[in-house]
């Protein structure tokens, strides 16, 4: 079994990515969504996603895309001043397999970042896309290394990430619906956030 973790039941699907640092393949991708071909919709499930590498963001976005669609602008650093940026540059993106185009619930909260803060942003310009949970931790930007003399990594962030309306996403991604989850409702096995997705959806 690969890195996602998916089922489905009651004519509902449901699909959870940990890590978007875990690779899946366009044959993996192929038998989750010949295993959700029934569903009348699905639930993705990428919270506590700290994000990983955008390729994956893409061959799972892609599967929900049926033409090439504008996902978010980019700007490059150009020098060290504040606001030291190349002009801003579209990036687009591809549909990748076969095209679900169903109900879909996105499930998020405060500990999605990076790439996966990259995701909730391009599944929020879907129009079949209800995002529920808390808004996502940000840090849309591409990072950059450098090496210290004394051996130490510095990383820090090289880009600006806008939205397909020209709005800055560092700060995360605002979800369509506020669900939140408390520690004893966890301890007890109880998922607010997926009890109304599933309500959403049926």
């Amino acid at each position: 079994m690969g890195p996602v973790i998916y089922k489905a039941d009651d004519d509902i699907g449901y699909l959870y990515y940990a890590s978007f640092a875990q690779d899946i393949s366009d044959a993996e991708m192929e038998n989750v969504f010949a295993a959700m071909s029934s569903t009348k919709g699905l639930i993705i499930d990428v919270r506590n996603n700290s994000g990983g590498k955008s390729s994956n963001v893409e061959r799972l976005f892609g599967r929900f895309l049926n033409t090439k669609k504008l996902v978010r602008y980019e700007m490059k650093k150009k020098g060290p001043g504040h606001n030291d940026f190349y002009d801003k540059e579209p990036v687009y993106l591809l549909p990748v397999g076969k095209f679900y185009n169903k109900p879909m619930v996105l499930l998020t909260n405060r500990s999605c970042f990076s790439a996966c803060n990259d995701f909730a942003l391009y599944m929020s310009y879907l129009p079949n896309v209800t995002i529920v949970g808390d808004q996502t931790g940000g840090g849309g930007s591409i990072p950059a290394n450098y090496l210290l003399v004394n051996g130490w990594k510095l990383q820090y962030s090289s880009t600006v990430t806008l939205s397909p309306d020209h709005l800055p996403v560092e700060n995360g991604i605002q979800p369509d619906v506020v669900e939140q989850i408390t520690p004893i409702q966890e301890i007890n096995g109880k998922d607010p956030i997926l009890e109304r997705a599933i309500k959403i959806l049926q």
